[in-house]
């Protein structure tokens, strides 16, 4: 039919919803643009003396209608000859007409003739029509639609809304007429009265606001009635209005509730700005009413970083500790129920910034002292993270998730996951302990370097290198088990826990399909892909962070870089590399994505917070000038910072003899995780410019580091001895990724047997220590030379027609 519009058609029944809304953030759109424009679409009702009231429009009665509005315009234009500039407005009255018939249709008839008259108000388009639209009666009926109480129909979503707009047209009337219409709306809304309807209803909004046991009102609804009541309070009327029936009080309520929504802040903006209007005309009642300290209480956190960090003196911040203001202030870091990406965010920036400013001009050591007691215990909750499940094993944090009662919604409860929370916290501390180390002031970094030198600091730093390592192989497994084929067939490793993150919906459909893609591959054919490439491919990951879409790259630091974890595989775009992933899989990946990007994070944190100790250690600058002639800084170490350098080589030992539980799977997760030690080894012994930090080395060698890095290239090449090393890199058994190992690890070696490097570097050792005894162990740079070209020649002697760059520079010497 000509006449049948597409969101009549009974097909269309979404498109019809959708056009509702659209129309619905239209009528907002205009109502609060800044330039308002014409908007018609108001229809002709019969009227309150027709029984065509408002809140008559609203009850439900029973009428019915067989044709559609579609079919009697058509059989209309059929029996009559309507001139065409006439037809849309009779097909508009009959499509109202016909809406009457449905109570739900009328409701939005209603709800649409509100909008249409606030519209058509703030477009100032009632200049001929004025009168009819705005008729005597209407601020009464208006009123009345806001004072339906059937309980029937306020469980209605559309009451609610209508309500809201009716507030909206209120307040549309009193911006165009002001005085003439604004009498008239307070004596119907009973403003100046204590027990008249709009204070009533607004001390009832406010207490559902601030009560948590009470259902709060629409947030439109009360946005509107706040939104009203500026309007009122813009008159003097109006003002006087809100002064006689005490609002101020209410107003005050929710200026001094302090909510954990965002949306209650717009809330408190709007309070702010009607006592301010009212404020003027009763300032008894703002004074009596502590209005004042209200206003400072709800501000002070807002300032206290401004108040510290804009003062160049140190009298604020030496305050702010006599008045035990700094273990509020580290304690916010560790808040339950924080968001797992706060650490991100700028709350937590800013906490760290206070907490730098308070050292920096303090010098106060509490600062610190403080903060590694909260992270003490943080790190002392996370012991499960340690210990590894009972075979066939999986990830400890994934075991957690699948574990909760609720998976989609676990990630947001700190009771549901409290180590993913647990970890959280912790990266948070990480984060401003990596604000406190970047100062360049040498009384601050001493103090620094004696805080983590006691012996709660080095109690935290066996913590965290603990955590490190536990982040490390969380984040293999993680990627393992999103990443088709890095299991061997009917592997159960991880499965039990990958099979309960599957929605119910997708049990039938997808229950089939494994928790991970496995299958089998001919040699030669189809490499297995790193975890960094499959996620990078898969739609269901692409929002994945880069810091979690490359293990390599999310958890070694910066200053070095390495190849990626695989040779010669398949480029993420060639369509014959790509894995179809099931929607059961796509679902758990999206499950597992919070966890392995909260892990990867962290490592990163981590990593970088334990490259800038080391400079503080050796005191090399947080950043260094760049010059041709390095000038040598022989200066002793403190016993402080010898304690920490041997608390960071122990890191650097575990990480390279670690061993993973005996379920494991597959070599390749060993492999990966040593990938990444060698690869954070060489940052945390050597400077950008690959000079060594001699105290560095001296702890790497005496701790058994140096033994561990080439136990660790015999293990990579050998298999444990079940390959000959003499085949080199072609043996079949070796897994995917030993040539990548082999790169990061000559790259290592490489500076350590650099003479140049080795021997000329500005971090040198004094020759004889200050107060150490004969037994005190002297570092020889030429002494590790030698023996480190001795053992690497010797170990690496099966390769050196395939690498021979570790050695040349040796066989220079």
């Amino acid at each position: 039919m000509s006449w049948m519009l597409v969101c009549d058609r009974p097909a269309n029944s979404q498109l019809k919803s959708l056009l509702v809304a659209v129309l619905n953030f239209t009528a907002l759109l205009i109502e609060y643009s800044f330039s308002r424009h014409l908007y018609s679409s108001i229809e002709s009702w019969g009227g309150k003396d027709n029984g065509f009231g408002l809140a008559e429009c609203c009850k439900d009665l029973a009428m019915m209608i067989s044709e559609s509005p579609s079919e009697i315009m058509e059989s209309l234009t059929l029996m009559y000859s309507i001139p065409k500039d006439k037809q849309i407005l009779l097909f508009t009255h009959i499509r109202l007409a016909h809406g009457f018939s449905n109570h739900k249709k009328r409701l939005q008839a209603v709800q649409a003739r509100l909008h249409a008259i606030s519209i058509l108000v703030y477009s100032n388009a009632l200049q001929d029509s004025a009168n009819s639209i705005l008729y005597n009666g209407l601020i009464e009926e208006l009123v009345d639609v806001l004072q339906i109480t059937d309980k029937q129909l306020m469980s209605l979503v559309c009451v609610q809304d209508i309500k809201a707009a009716s507030l909206r047209t209120l307040t549309s009337i009193v911006h165009l007429e002001r005085t003439p219409k604004l009498s008239s709306i307070i004596d119907c809304t009973g403003t100046a009265s204590y027990h008249g309807f709009l204070p009533a209803l607004v001390r009832s909004c406010i207490q559902a606001m601030i009560d948590p046991l009470t259902e709060p009102y629409p947030h439109q609804f009360a946005t509107a009635l706040f939104s009203f009541l500026y309007h009122l309070a813009s008159y003097d009327a109006g003002g006087e209005a809100l002064v006689s029936c005490g609002m101020m009080e209410a107003l005050l309520k929710v200026i001094k509730f302090l909510g954990d929504e965002q949306d209650q802040i717009t809330f408190v903006t709007r309070a702010v700005r009607v006592v301010d209007l009212i404020t003027s005309l009763d300032m008894a009642a703002f004074q009596s009413h502590t209005a004042l300290a209200i206003f400072i209480s709800r501000l002070e956190m807002k300032f206290v970083e401004s108040i510290l960090s804009n003062n160049t003196t140190d009298d604020h911040c030496q305050e702010f500790v006599t008045q035990k203001g700094l273990l509020p202030l580290v304690s916010i870091l560790g808040l339950p129920n924080l968001p797992i990406d706060f650490p991100t965010s700028a709350a937590c920036q800013a906490v760290a910034g206070v907490c730098k400013s308070i050292l920096t001009l303090s010098h106060e050591p509490k600062v610190l002292q403080e903060s590694l007691l909260q992270l003490d215990g943080i790190l002392s909750s996370l012991e499960l993270l340690h210990r590894p499940i009972d075979s066939p094993g999986g990830s400890v944090l994934l075991r957690e998730l699948a574990s909760a009662g609720n998976v989609t919604d676990a990630t947001l409860s700190a009771q549901a996951t409290p180590l993913l929370h647990s970890l959280t916290a912790a990266h948070a501390y990480i984060m401003m302990f990596v604000h406190t180390c970047r100062v360049g002031q040498s009384e601050i970094r001493a103090i620094s370097v004696n805080q983590w030198g006691s012996q709660l600091g080095l109690n935290v730093l066996n913590k965290l290198s603990q955590l490190y390592c536990s982040l490390v192989w969380e984040s293999t497994v993680l990627l393992s088990l999103c990443t088709p084929n890095s299991l061997p067939p009917g592997c159960e490793f991880g499965q039990a826990d990958m099979q309960k993150l599957v929605p119910k919906e997708e049990k039938g459909a997808g229950g089939s399909s494994s928790g991970t893609a496995t299958g089998t591959r001919k040699p030669g054919e189809e490499r297995q892909r790193s975890a960094a490439q499959c996620i990078a491919s898969q739609p269901a990951l692409h929002a994945v962070e880069p810091p979690a879409q490359g293990l390599l790259e999310g958890i070694v630091l910066d200053g070095d870089s390495l190849a990626p974890m695989e040779t010669d595989e398949p480029s993420a775009a060639d369509p014959k590399s790509k894995s179809k992933l099931t929607p059961a899989m796509a679902a758990r990946i999206k499950q597992i994505k919070p966890l392995l990007s909260a892990s990867s994070r962290l490592g990163r944190a981590l990593a970088e917070l334990f490259g800038l100790l080391v400079k503080l250690c050796v005191g090399s600058p947080v950043r260094q000038r760049r010059s041709h002639h390095a000038a040598s800084t022989t200066t002793a170490p403190t016993p402080a910072a010898r304690s920490t350098a041997s608390s960071l080589t122990k890191l650097l030992t575990k990480g390279l003899s670690w061993q993973p539980p005996s379920y494991t799977p597959t070599p390749r997760f060993r492999l990966t995780f040593f990938i990444c030690s060698v690869g954070f080894t060489s940052p945390m012994l050597f400077d950008e410019r690959k000079y060594p930090y001699h105290l560095r080395l001296q702890k790497f060698f005496c701790s058994g580091g140096h033994d561990a890095l080439f136990e660790t290239f015999n293990w990579a090449l050998s298999m444990a001895g079940k390959v000959p090393i003499s085949e080199g890199l072609e043996h079949s058994d070796l897994p995917d990724g030993t040539g990548e190992f082999l790169d990061a690890w000559l790259m290592l070696v490489e500076k350590m047997v650099n003479p140049t490097t080795v021997l000329e570097s500005p971090h040198s050792l004094p020759a004889k220590l200050p107060g150490g005894g004969p037994n005190q162990p002297q570092f020889s740079a030429l002494r590790f030379l030698v023996v480190t070209q001795k053992v690497s020649a010797t170990r690496a002697a099966p390769f050196k027609p395939l690498h021979t760059r570790a050695w040349s520079c040796a066989s220079s010497a």
